[in-house]
């Protein structure tokens, strides 16, 4: 009998650069993600949230052509689609920066080139870019409606483009041959362009002769390019896979081509909503926050408080700040409304906070559903609904906190955590974070504490940090008693044109004074014209400067007391359209698993205002790492389109890289972003054909070549907690037979996940002679026919892990994992057939698999195996082995066996591999 023991070389590179289109991202939710969703249903839907660039003002109500724009998108989604996916709640929001890392889609004024990042859904800030007078058109030059689908395909489906090649070529390679999958077919593939050979692109690529046509495209180049050999893979087996895994639905592959309209379709849900920020203060008052803990708390909400607009001085429409306080020991309350804070509102709000006492126990999950009750006791959502949770404990009684989230996202409303001192559960508040799209920050100490309500109120509204200058235990800021300390900010062209720029100081006892003198060397009083705001507090002190003029502002802060510890942080205005979005795949990781940093870079081009605003290519992007609040290293973020970083693709203003955490514990990354030379790259030329004839948009429009961004300098940051790992537990969770087909899905029951060197093989067994009852027990032995599917580690999917706990992954013929090479599999499996298959099946080196999981280490009953499942009878043949793409990987002349070991192969160094099989 042959040995397994295979080099992973063309199924791994044809699998990492599968996913760094697909999984860039996690599963789970992730800091700062979009609105969007994905809805598994019948039909699925998707959710999306559309935000214009420009105001809409009086009436908000852009225009009747974008909601047919999207209605028909739908139906063509949905026809593509073989009516299993359509729009369902299109959200729009009007002129309102806000919603810039929420948004899905960007509508900008003008015309312009579409375009949209492949992994965009769920991630931060990866938009789709849609131009007002080009997009929103159904009329035969300008097919909007085919547009938005054609973005969609990247952005949910996470296709590359066929009517261009991967040096750039639009719609003829560099020898005149055409590029498109689908040659003279009005029904072609909807990733191809509206080019001369496809204008109407009903259709997403399936059948094998496609994959010839669409030999010379980006999509299939890219994966030809990785995988170095004549093999690609189009587009429906592709869309099967992402919509599993990355979303958790399951779609049928169509056995043909079908362009008639199946019935069923609904009309996406158009809702408006107000831009404005409603959010809830809710802190811990149990027993733990006796003394300096709840003074310091106090004083950080009363920031908050302070910070709060009453209208903004930035050219843009006034918006309210809607705060309201609540807080929580054994029972939660409601200590003061949601309400405007303007005139004496602010006062009775920091009454409230300041009346507050500690005492009992921690009910976190109480505290979070009196902040969702105050928020929906408001009525209609608003464009920015937050609670800001802080706590220094553990949850121990009431209600338990994964209880209430469901409904948290279902109103997507953001929570923004704060996790204080050491005894905190930071997995939970990282995880709460996490879930609803918020961030999570850890306070070793007052300072920081207070601090870090500044950060989140800046965050809500979007402010852009420019700088700050933080005290900790390598670098402390001090200034000695009667003396001065004295920096020098600079703000940039963005932050004058936006209109607003915060300085705010925190400090640890005692009384500093903060000192402002403008580029023109005159010193800011509180009385100036200019001064939008000026607060005092006991342990703080805040400026906010309507616009401040571009230059040097030299900031000095002075001890009238003893030598005290600072912190100095300078925002400006969301206004500005300069923002940098950090996060990582997910809240909480095992160690052992690698953390996966992803930087958004976005700005306006030189002299526009927000509205203008795009992915910035060629910045410089770096972070830096510490491990509760104790600097760990520096790493730099690539744009580079690398597997080694992470990187889905080069120069989209998305910059990348992994860390590998040493111990568990909060790790920050302090990301900071200097633009000296970036740009805007070009949109898509899919907006407009006439006839057979492709016309380019003129060249003066928005976005048709790459255009200058002026210098700047932002900063943001992001936590994440690694705590120790634990074992998975793998299992076939179903096997679904047909005469035609076989699909098995697998599950990770564990409580940890499959690490990267756990790869590991799942064997399917057609009517053996013997039924498998353990490991090594690989199909070739049990007689009769069988399948093989390798699961690898893939460096980006979830920062290198397999499977996460609670995943499930669906194998079919298609898949990426499936090894045609080492399968024997008829083109009919009679109905009434036994079928069986095992996961972690297979290791001549072990008695247990590739994954050492949670029964084998104890002992327990062996679960890893599944059936018998009988066969049905569907009364067809195998059609995909005749008219679908099938394998997706090479023949098996082109794997080889070394000497029954385990054989590896280091891929642009990535070094993975399956266990030796008997």
């Amino acid at each position: 009998m042959r040995k397994r023991s295979l080099t992973l070389f063309l199924i791994t590179v044809l699998l990492i650069n599968i996913l760094q289109m697909m999984f860039s991202g996690q599963v789970s939710a992730k800091p700062h993600e979009g609105e969007g969703k994905y809805k598994d249903g019948n039909p699925d839907t998707i959710d999306l949230s559309v935000l214009f660039m420009f105001d809409t003002t009086p009436d908000f109500n852009p225009n009747s052509a974008w909601e047919g724009t999207f209605t028909r998108a739908s139906e063509l989604l949905y026809n593509a689609t073989d009516g299993q996916v359509q729009l369902g709640e299109i959200a729009l929001y009007n002129n309102c920066p806000f919603m810039m890392d929420k948004a899905d889609i960007l509508v900008h004024p003008g015309a312009g080139r579409a375009s949209a990042h492949p992994a965009g859904l769920g991630n931060p800030g990866w938009h789709t870019f849609l131009y007002n007078d080009t997009n929103s058109q159904n009329i035969s030059s300008d097919r909007g409606h085919v547009t938005v689908v054609h973005e969609l395909g990247h952005y949910v489906f996470e296709l590359y483009d066929e009517y261009r090649d991967i040096a750039g070529n639009e719609f003829q390679d560099a020898k005149g041959n055409p590029i498109a999958c689908v040659l003279g077919s009005s029904d072609a593939s909807l990733m191809d362009a509206g080019g001369s050979y496809n204008n109407q692109r009903t259709e997403f690529a399936l059948y094998s002769t496609e994959l010839t046509a669409c030999s010379n495209t980006e999509h299939v180049q890219k994966t030809k390019q990785i995988m170095q050999t004549p093999q690609g893979i189009i587009d429906w087996p592709w869309i099967k896979y992402t919509v599993q895994k990355k979303y958790g639905a399951n779609l049928s592959m169509p056995k043909v081509r079908n362009t008639t309209m199946p019935p069923g379709h609904t009309v996406p849900n158009f809702k408006y909503y107000d831009c404005s920020v409603r959010a809830v203060v809710t802190l811990d008052r149990s027993g733990s926050m006796t003394g300096a803990k709840l003074a310091t708390a106090k004083q950080g909400a009363q920031n908050f408080i302070d910070l709060a607009s009453g209208n903004n001085s930035s050219t843009a429409a006034p918006v309210v700040d809607n705060v309201g306080i609540a807080s929580y020991s054994d029972n939660p309350s409601i200590d003061y409304p949601i309400s405007p804070m303007t005139g004496t509102n602010k006062s009775a709000a920091k009454a409230a906070i300041n009346a507050l006492g500690a005492g009992g126990s921690t009910n976190i999950g109480g505290g979070l559903q009196t902040a969702l009750d105050m928020i929906l006791g408001e009525g209609d959502p608003v464009s920015n609904e937050v609670i800001v949770l802080l706590s220094d404990g553990l949850h121990n009684t009431g209600t338990e906190p994964a209880a209430v989230l469901p409904a948290i996202q279902n109103r997507n409303v953001t929570v923004y955590t704060i996790g204080v001192g050491g005894d905190v559960d930071a997995s939970l508040l990282s995880n709460i974070a996490s879930t609803t799209g918020g961030s999570y920050a850890f306070a070793a100490d007052a300072q920081q504490l207070q601090s870090h309500f500044e950060k989140i109120y800046q965050q809500v509204r979007k402010n852009g940090e420019i700088v700050e200058l933080k005290s900790t235990p390598t670098t402390p800021l001090v200034v000695a008693a009667g003396q001065s300390a004295s920096s020098v900010v600079e703000l940039d062209s963005y932050t004058e044109r936006g209109g607003e720029a915060t300085f705010f100081l925190s400090w640890d006892t005692g009384d500093l004074d903060l000192t402002l003198i403008r580029p023109d060397q005159t010193t800011v009083n509180d009385t100036d014209a200019d001064v939008a705001m000026h607060v005092k507090g006991t342990n703080s002190e805040l400026y906010r400067m309507k616009d401040p003029a571009a230059g040097s502002w030299a900031v000095t802060v002075t001890s009238a007391s003893g030598a005290e510890h600072y912190n100095l942080q300078v925002h400006s205005s969301a206004y500005s359209g300069v923002f940098v979005s950090p996060s990582a795949d997910k809240g909480t990781y095992h160690l052992g698993e690698r953390i996966l940093a992803h930087t958004l870079v976005s700005a306006p081009p030189t002299g526009k205002n927000w509205g203008a605003t795009d992915n910035v290519a060629n910045v410089e992007v770096t972070a830096v790492v510490s491990l509760d609040n104790v600097e760990q290293a520096t790493f730099t973020l690539y744009d580079d389109g690398s597997e080694l970083h992470g990187d889905a693709a080069a120069n989209d203003g998305i910059y990348s890289n992994y860390f590998e955490p040493g111990s568990v514990g909060n790790y920050t990354f302090d990301v900071v972003a200097v633009n000296q030379s970036g740009f805007i790259p070009t949109g898509e030329p899919i907006t407009m054909a006439t006839g057979s004839i492709r016309e380019q948009i003129p060249q003066e429009c928005a976005n048709c070549v790459q255009q200058p961004v002026a210098p700047f300098t932002r900063r943001n940051e992001f936590t994440v907690v690694v705590v120790p790992s634990a074992l998975p537990d793998l299992i076939v969770q179903d096997i679904i037979a047909t005469e035609s087909g076989i699909e098995v899905i697998i599950k990770n029951i564990g409580p940890g996940p499959v690490l990267p060197e756990q790869d590991f093989w799942v064997d399917v067994y057609i009517d053996p002679t013997t039924p498998p009852t353990g490991v090594n027990d690989v199909w070739e032995f049990m007689g009769g026919t069988g399948l093989v599917w390798g699961i690898t580690a893939l460096p980006v999917l979830q920062g290198g892990t397999v499977m996460e706990p609670g995943e499930t992954i669906s194998l079919f013929f298609d898949s990426p994992h499936y090894w045609s090479s080492l399968s024997n599999f008829p083109a009919v499996i009679p109905a009434g057939t036994a079928i069986y298959a095992q996961v972690d099946s297979a290791n001549a080196n072990t008695d247990y698999g590739g994954v050492l999981e949670v029964h084998e280490s104890v002992g327990g009953v062996y679960n890893n195996i599944f059936g018998p499942v009988i066969a049905q009878k569907v009364g067809a043949t195998n059609t995909q082995s005749i008219n679908l793409y099938l394998p997706l990987i090479a023949s098996s002349t082109q794997f080889s066996a070394v000497n029954n070991e385990e054989t590896s192969v280091r891929s642009s160094g990535v070094e993975i591999a399956l266990p030796s099989r008997p």
